[in-house]
């Protein structure tokens, strides 16, 4: 009986004990459910955040067209562009081909002007150019033997020749244009003279056949002045 009794005996003190643990244990009950309760309010705050997020879930899906046309409408610029893309490649590859042409014609224009220089330059006989080099050099070096006062003479005269063409320019010119006016005058003096001389010729001829004109006339003509 004693042996049966014993563990209805320990049985209060093993439910005290097992309460003592779950007080004052290394994970008390009072924790675990102080966890609990948070994530319970944690879980509440999510659910209350899900209608909003719904929301905004539900303008991006509204704006989602609008977003899809104007994606739509930039793919078909973009297809447009890269349809247009051969026929400028096409342009492109047509004006290198006009280049190549051209460049072909001024090729075979160098090419011409080449074969046409060479009978000139197979003519051209190198023993005559090179008395006119050593001719060239002896000149230049009896240049460089010349007095330097000469040299000094000759580079003011060369100066001096702007200042002297002005002077033809502004003098000589005008007098030669004025001499020129004058022609017209002198060949009408000249005739003017032609006829005088005429007139003096008939009136010598007049008065030869006067008496004693002759000795008047030799008279006149010895007079002292």
């Amino acid at each position: 009986m004693l042996e049966q009794l014993g563990p209805l005996v320990r049985l209060p003190l093993t439910v005290a004990s097992t309460a003592a643990g779950l007080v004052t244990g290394p994970d008390p009950l009072l924790d675990r459910l102080s966890r609990v309760a948070d994530r319970a309010l944690a879980l509440l705050d999510a659910v209350e955040q899900l209608p909003g997020r719904l929301d905004a879930l539900l303008r991006g899906l509204e704006d989602l067209p609008d977003r899809l046309d104007a994606t739509m409408t930039r793919v078909d610029a973009v297809l447009t562009r890269i349809e247009a893309v051969p026929d400028r490649v096409d342009a492109v590859l047509g004006a290198a081909d006009a280049l190549t042409q051209e460049l072909g014609v001024v090729v075979r224009s160098a090419a011409d002007s080449v074969q046409a220089l060479a009978p000139a330059v197979a003519a051209l006989d190198v023993e005559q150019v090179a008395p006119l080099v050593t001719d060239l050099g002896i000149l230049l070096a009896g240049v460089r033997g010349l007095d330097p006062g000469l040299l000094d003479d000759a580079t003011a005269s060369v100066r001096a020749l702007p200042a002297l063409l002005d002077g033809l320019q502004v003098d000589l010119l005008p007098a030669l244009v004025a001499v020129e006016g004058l022609v017209p005058v002198v060949a009408q003096l000249g005739v003017n003279v032609d006829r005088l001389d005429g007139t003096v010729a008939e009136v010598g001829a007049m008065l030869s056949g006067i008496p004693g004109a002759a000795r008047l006339l030799k008279r006149g003509a010895t007079r002292p002045p």
